[in-house]
C-alpha cells in the first residue's frame, strides 16, 4: 500500500490473531503489514522532523522558530480615477491575522474591515472624517508618493466577523494619485486562523 500521510490519513487493514502470515488477501500478508507500518512511521517522522530541523515545513522547525510564517498577499485594482475607490472583498489573509506592513505602488488610502456590511457602510466617509460608532474598521493607512511602504507599529490585528468567517478580509482602496491608475496593494502578515 502507498502511504497517504500527511496529505490524508491512511486506512490500514488490521489482521486478526487467526490470519496466516501468507494470507490470500495481499493487504493482510505479514510482509505487507510491516512495509505499511514502516512507510507510515517514516512519513510521520518526515512531518515531525528531527531535533533542530532545518526543513521549514516540519513541526519541529515551526515550533523552534515560531509556528507562524511571514507571508505576503497582493491585490491590484482595476483602473481608478483620482480619488475614486473600489471595494476589494478577496484579499486572502486568513480568518484572523496580524498585518505588519502595507505597501502600495502609488499613493492610496487603504482600509480593512471585519465585515462586508461595515465596509459598505463606510463607503461614503471622507478621508478627513474619523470613523465613528461601531464601524468595524480594523486598519486604515494613507500612503504618499514619498512613503509608499508603511511598517505597522504596532502591528494591526485583522479578522473576519462575518456570520461564516471568511479567509478573505474586506478591503477598500482609494486612488490618491493625481491621475487615473490601477493600485497594487501588498500586505505582509502572519496568519493565526486560516
Amino acid at each position: 500500500m502507498t502511504v497517504s500521510f500527511p496529505t490524508s490519513l491512511d486506512d490500514f487493514t488490521n489482521p486478526s490473531g487467526t490470519d496466516r502470515l501468507d494470507n490470500a488477501d495481499a493487504g493482510l500478508k505479514h510482509a505487507t503489514q510491516h512495509a505499511n507500518a514502516n512507510d507510515a512511521i517514516e512519513a510521520i517522522e518526515a512531518e515531525v522532523g528531527i531535533t533542530d530541523s532545518t526543513v521549514a515545513t516540519s513541526v519541529n522547525y515551526k515550533l523552534k522558530n515560531g509556528g507562524l510564517v511571514r507571508k505576503t498577499a497582493t491585490v491590484t485594482t482595476d483602473s481608478l480615477a483620482a480619488d475614486a475607490q473600489t471595494l476589494v472583498p478577496v484579499l486572502p489573509l486568513g480568518k484572523a491575522c496580524t498585518v505588519i506592513k502595507i505597501a502600495t505602488d502609488y499613493p492610496a488610502w487603504v482600509r480593512f474591515y471585519s465585515t462586508s456590511t461595515h465596509q459598505s457602510d463606510d463607503q461614503s466617509r471622507l478621508i478627513s472624517v474619523d470613523a465613528e460608532g461601531e464601524h468595524g474598521m480594523l486598519l486604515e493607512v494613507l500612503t504618499s508618493a514619498s512613503n509608499l511602504s508603511l511598517d505597522m507599529a504596532p502591528a494591526a490585528q485583522c479578522y473576519s466577523l462575518e456570520s461564516s468567517p471568511s479567509a478573505n478580509i474586506n478591503v477598500t482602496v482609494t486612488n490618491k494619485d493625481t491621475v487615473d491608475r490601477a493600485i497594487t496593494v501588498t500586505v505582509t502578515y502572519l496568519v493565526f486562523e486560516g
